[in-house]
């Protein structure tokens, strides 16, 4: 059963060279109905799809442009992004935000039943940062069953449209602000946290041990911060958000590569290359191509 209401954005279902594609047992796929009125709503539930597959399945994308949100209800999937290997299983949320790389693979056991919902939007980016959900992330549930009954709730909405297209973007924002409760530190670390993102996102800082002493903290303790509540090293999280302003300078500016080398501190376009290189696997020349090219 399927329900389309225009095109999907951006690039969807790259496969990945591996022993073979096999197809899927079951693909349900329930799209935002309204296509006319999905533009004035600053965020909206734009996808809803279950898949059930007993075969290998390897997949990729890249610069996805949606807000995605993941759960396992049977077997588990392989998921690689920002240079880590994480496995997903059943009672783990998957969060990735607009503007991820990620690629995923079931293995050899190749079965699994995953369900998903992807939201979009006019300000969904703005809104992912100000909630603080600005990286790919997993998420341990309390109460899978919450989540599940969520998605599908707002699934059957999509289908059989109950609702308004107002009710149903309301649905996809309190959705979003469930998920930004699951990642708030809930202790006095929280705004220590906080204020070592803005700093690192500010680029003032590019010794984390300077970046400590600003906060009155060691820098072990901003290790342990950052691997406890982010599943990343600050250094991680600084390169990784000097890489997504520069994915926006390509793909939006008319600047030189060298030009916003500088732009982001880096000493030199040479090493802004080497990164960038090893967090998306693609030069920034082959970004700036590859994003022209699809327009």
């Amino acid at each position: 059963m399927s329900s389309k209401a225009g095109k999907r954005q951006g690039p969807r279902n790259i496969l990945l060279p591996s022993e073979g594609y096999y197809g899927a047992k079951k693909i349900e796929t329930v799209e935002w109905p309204f296509s006319h009125e999905a533009v004035v709503y600053p965020i909206y539930p734009f996808v809803v799809e279950e898949t059930i597959r007993q075969n290998r399945f390897k997949f990729k994308e890249l610069y996805c442009k949606l807000f995605i949100a993941a759960l396992i209800l049977d077997g588990t999937l392989f998921y690689r992004f920002n240079g880590r290997e994480v496995t997903l299983i059943p009672g783990q949320l998957l969060v990735i935000p607009p503007g991820s790389d990620y690629e995923f693979d079931s293995g050899q056991s190749g079965s699994y039943h995953k369900l998903v919902l992807e939201l979009n939007g006019s300000h969904l980016s703005s809104m992912c940062m100000q909630l603080n959900l600005t990286h790919i992330q997993i998420f341990p549930l309390a109460d899978t069953d919450f989540f599940k009954n969520t998605i599908y709730g707002i699934r059957d909405k999509l289908l059989h449209r109950t609702i308004s297209a107002p009710e149903l973007a309301a649905e996809g924002y309190a959705f979003l602000l469930h998920v930004a409760s699951l990642n708030t530190p809930r202790n006095s670390a929280a705004p220590i946290l906080a204020r070592a993102q803005q700093l690192l996102e500010s680029r003032q800082f590019s010794v984390m041990k300077d970046c400590a002493e600003k906060l009155g903290i060691g820098e072990s303790t901003l290790n342990h911060l950052f691997r406890r509540h982010l599943s990343m090293t600050p250094v991680e999280y600084r390169n990784s958000k000097l890489i997504e302003h520069g994915c926006e300078l390509l793909s939006k500016s008319s600047y030189s590569i060298k030009e916003i080398a500088d732009h982001l501190g880096f000493c030199n376009q040479f090493y802004f290359a080497q990164l960038f290189r090893k967090l998306k696997e693609v030069s920034p020349s082959e970004f700036r191509r590859n994003k022209r090219g699809s327009k």
